[in-house]
């Protein structure tokens, strides 16, 4: 045994976001989350993930969260990989791909039945407008305009290294 197992055995390790002062699972809310500590009780639990990790006080560092963007990246591909189109895309189409996916979640890309259709068909001016057309376009304009624009171009956007 060492700290990191006797930590691990003490704290437990939890993948999802809960509560450190009453340990159940938070659930989403616009802005917060909701627990099952006593609304009326002053003390609030702290939101915590992993082994003990306090979210609330600590955060992540940058390395962690490039490792997580990795896994998010990871998943993406692996699920674009699925439709025929993804892969006879160029690098900088299949980044706009990917960015969306990571954006709105996997279920959420397979919603935009128009956009798959034309990066089906090849015609990349009808999948940029269509992009443009969505909801998501509305919600985030200009990054949705970026990835219209490289789905267009198939360039990286100016400024990019």
């Amino acid at each position: 045994m060492d700290v990191f197992d006797l930590l691990e055995r003490h704290e437990g390790l939890r993948l999802k976001p809960y509560c450190d002062r009453c340990g159940t699972e938070l659930i989403p809310r616009p802005g917060s989350y909701i627990c099952s500590c006593d609304p009326f009780d002053q003390k609030t639990g702290n939101i915590t993930i992993g082994i003990g990790r306090n979210l609330s006080a600590d955060g992540i560092v940058a390395y962690e969260a490039r490792v997580l963007l990795g896994k998010d990246v990871t998943f993406a591909r692996a699920h674009l990989t699925n439709w025929g189109f993804f892969n006879n895309l160029d690098e900088v189409r299949q980044a706009a791909c990917i960015d969306l996916c990571c954006n709105v979640g996997r279920a959420g890309f397979d919603e935009f039945r128009d956009l798959i259709a034309d990066l089906q068909a090849g015609e990349y001016q009808d999948a940029a407008a269509s992009l443009r057309n969505s909801l998501a376009d509305h919600e985030e304009p200009r990054r949705i305009d970026e990835l219209a624009t490289m789905l267009e171009t198939g360039q990286w956007p100016a400024g990019a290294f």
